[in-house]
């Protein structure tokens, strides 16, 4: 590497690249030699099966930026602009994107864990992310039975239940694999 920059952060001197820096690839046979240990940096998926989720922290809908992807603080309005990547488009053109803060206690303790819009889906079923209601999204969580969560560091990766519903947007009807339940959403 060639052209660094030497800058102080925190107290603590920190040697970052510049817009000139050049990178170029170097073979050294005594690099091929070290052992690397990466038991640290493994993440292992956790699984807890609980009856019950025992609370909701909150469910929370927001639009993210069509180009890069990150939630957009301010989505009200015709037009808006991403903090992130400073891009302008049609707040109609965003993706609407769910997530959920839920709560589950296991051996006394309580487990504070993160759902994202994915797993949503895949326990819940197809929904209209533009018209469902937060509500009704947390009723669908407290109301569901023997729950088996695949977790890692807090975010669940996957989550199944004995009573998890279908949603079908046209018919207003959810479908549970135990009984029939019409409800009107």
């Amino acid at each position: 590497m060639t052209n660094l920059s030497v800058r102080f952060w925190n107290r603590v001197r920190k040697l970052t690249t510049t817009t000139g820096t050049l990178l170029s690839e170097v073979t050294d046979t005594a690099l091929d030699t070290v052992q690397l240990d990466d038991s640290n940096n493994q993440q292992n998926t956790e699984v807890i099966i609980v009856q019950q989720i025992d609370s909701v922290e909150s469910v929370d809908k927001y639009k993210i930026c069509g180009h890069c992807s990150k939630r957009l603080i301010q989505a009200q309005g015709i037009i808006v602009k991403c903090d992130h990547c400073s891009q302008r488009m049609r707040a109609s053109l965003c993706p609407t994107k769910v997530s959920a803060s839920v709560v589950v206690r296991i051996e006394n303790s309580d487990r504070y864990l993160f759902i994202t819009n994915e797993v949503l889906h895949q326990l819940l079923g197809l929904y209209d992310l533009d018209t469902v209601e937060t509500n009704d999204l947390t009723e669908k969580l407290l109301l569901l039975d023997d729950v088996t969560i695949h977790y890692i560091n807090s975010k669940v990766t996957s989550i199944e239940a004995k009573n998890s519903c279908v949603y079908l947007k046209l018919t207003n009807i959810c479908f549970c694999s135990v009984t029939f339940v019409l409800k009107n959403f």
